[in-house]
């Protein structure tokens, strides 16, 4: 009769072992979408003023909070550039967001919404990337565990040569566990789509946490154009 080795079954256990490890490991959870958690996304937005009369260009960031229903309770200004903040602050009430889920069932939260205010000559600023508003607040996870992703480099997005083309482009950045933008999807504004998109693409964020842990979730980004014909000169 054949003999069967003592030592057959060893390397079947080991890798039920490893894959048992790699499957609870917190790592390895917080690289993916976590299963408990669907973070909330942008479904509709609106254009954004930019003030004639303004000489600021860079970033204005505000956190939306969501109900249950995906409608705005209030805003936050996380980031705040004094010219700039109003008119994107105005636009956010009109817009409408699909709410963020726990255990499938829709609750509140927050996502924060970054606008570039964008001119045409924005070398003028005497920077290679848009500065970063005043921060105003620190964010804590919301009710839910969640803590969406903020942002910590922006990018200018290249305005045309000889183009008259101006208004405002949002954007659904996809983010990562490593705070890199992985997909990019246009919301708003067919023109200036595609220097936008190539500019967001370079954002670098501090990744979104649900309960402490990393985890993808989406950012909103915006830029509003402003042509040379009508842009009032940006001061350095």
């Amino acid at each position: 009769m054949k003999r069967r080795s003592r030592f057959g079954a060893f390397p079947l256990l080991f890798v039920l072992a490893v894959v048992s490890i790699a499957a609870t490991s917190p790592i390895l959870l917080a690289q993916n979408q976590h299963p408990r958690f669907t973070a909330p996304e942008l479904l509709t937005a609106s254009d954004i003023a930019y003030p004639i009369n303004s000489g600021a260009a860079g970033v204005v960031a505000i956190a939306v909070n969501l109900d249950s229903a995906g409608l705005v309770k209030e805003t936050d200004v996380v980031r705040d550039i004094p010219s700039l903040t109003a008119p994107v602050l105005l636009s956010i009430q009109k817009w409408t967001f699909k709410p963020a889920r726990l255990d499938g069932k829709r609750v509140d939260s927050t996502i924060i919404v970054s606008i570039a205010f964008n001119p045409s000559d924005y070398q003028l600023t005497g920077t290679g990337t848009p500065a970063l508003g005043k921060e105003l607040k620190i964010l804590s996870p919301d009710a839910a565990g969640f803590l969406p992703p903020r942002t910590i480099d922006a990018s200018w997005a290249v305005y045309p040569v000889n183009s008259v083309a101006q208004g405002t482009v949002i954007l659904e950045a996809r983010v990562n566990h490593a705070g890199r933008v992985t997909h990019v999807t246009p919301a708003w504004n067919p023109y200036l789509t595609r220097t936008s998109v190539s500019a967001a693409e370079k954002w670098t964020f501090e990744a979104a946490a649900f309960e402490g842990m990393p985890i993808t979730a989406t950012a909103i980004i915006g830029y509003v154009f402003r042509p040379p014909n009508t842009a009032a000169r940006v001061a350095p």
